[in-house]
C-alpha cells in the first residue's frame, strides 16, 4: 500500500475535529482490530507465532503486538493515525478472552487457529 501518511493524518485530524465540534465533514471510520485479526496473515505475522507462543512469553507478546500494530498502521486505511506513531507505541498485557476464567483457575486451551479459551474447572461439586 502506497500512502502519504502525513497527508492522511492531517485529513484524519480534520475529520475528528469537525466531528467533535458537531459539524462533521463525514462519518469517521475506525476499526477495533486486535492481534487475532493478524495472527493468520503471514505478512503481518511472519514468524507464524501462535497464541500459545504469545501467551507463554512476555517478550514474544511484546514483539507480536508491535508487529500487529505496525502492520495495521501501514495497511488498514481508517480515520486513525497511520504510519509510525508520533507519540510512541502503546502495548499492554493481552489476555484476550480468558482473563477472568484463568484468574479463577480455569486451564487455558490453545486450539489451532482459534483464540485462547478456557476449560471449565468449576462444577457444582468443585465450586467451593
Amino acid at each position: 500500500m502506497s500512502t502519504d501518511f502525513e497527508r492522511h493524518n492531517e485529513e484524519v485530524a480534520l475529520v475528528w475535529d469537525s466531528y467533535r465540534k458537531g459539524r462533521p465533514i463525514r462519518v469517521p471510520i475506525i476499526f477495533g482490530i486486535n492481534v487475532r485479526f493478524t495472527m493468520d496473515i503471514l505478512e503481518a505475522n511472519p514468524r507464524k507465532m501462535t497464541f500459545e507462543d504469545y501467551f507463554s512469553n512476555p517478550q514474544l507478546m511484546l514483539e507480536r503486538q508491535l508487529e500487529h500494530f505496525y502492520w495495521v498502521r501501514h495497511h488498514i486505511p481508517q480515520d486513525a493515525e497511520m504510519g509510525l506513531p508520533s507519540s510512541g507505541w502503546s502495548v499492554f498485557v493481552d489476555f484476550q478472552n480468558v482473563y477472568e476464567a484463568a484468574w479463577f483457575g480455569c486451564p487455558i486451551c490453545f486450539c489451532p487457529g482459534e483464540v485462547p479459551d478456557t476449560i471449565r474447572s468449576l462444577t457444582p461439586t468443585t465450586k467451593r
